[in-house]
């Protein structure tokens, strides 16, 4: 399956010379954790330029937008240590709730679910206090779905399961 990785192009260069890192984000708060993340075309495209204006500070960086397509094995990493959410509900909420606030690092090999956005860290810290009032946080979270947030994103966490996602080409995002 065609997936794409969107991120800036000094970076897309790195990834294709020394391949993927699944320690990159390390630290980072995000919805699965450590590893690296991949999307649709669409969504890759959203965070190419999201990244781009992060980085557009750094005169070190070429910071062009731009999407590295991947030739992606879902089935083998299916077949791995992997756990699938196909909806957002409280399971994957108090997944992603844990993974962000650090409380866990998981020992999955590969992640496949929705992608929080979209004010998450509003909603953890909100839920963290309030933790009764978890129905109206789930269909806010829903809510943002329906308003293009939440698309599918796909993580690999070790270095096994990024052997089954291979590098293609780096295409310019056009503005």
């Amino acid at each position: 399956m065609e997936l794409f990785h969107g991120t800036i192009q000094t970076f897309a260069e790195r990834i294709k010379a020394e391949g993927i890192d699944v320690t990159i984000n390390k630290g980072v708060e995000l919805d699965f954790g450590m590893g690296f993340y991949f999307s649709d075309r669409e969504t890759a495209t959203r965070l190419a330029l999201k990244k781009s204006e992060d980085m557009i500070i750094r005169d070190d960086l070429n910071v062009t937008p731009v999407l590295l397509s991947l030739d992606v094995d879902l089935e083998s990493l299916r077949g791995m240590k992997s756990i699938r959410f196909s909806r957002k509900d409280r399971q994957w909420f108090e997944f992603v709730f844990d993974t962000r606030r650090m409380l866990t690092e998981n020992e999955y090999d590969f992640i496949e679910g929705p992608m929080a956005d979209g004010g998450v860290d509003t909603i953890v810290g909100f839920y963290a206090n309030h933790p009764n009032i978890f129905a109206k946080i789930l269909v806010w979270v829903n809510f943002m779905w329906i308003n293009g947030y939440g698309r599918t994103q796909y993580i690999v966490k070790t270095p096994e399961a990024a052997s089954h996602v291979i590098t293609g080409e780096i295409t310019e995002v056009k503005l």
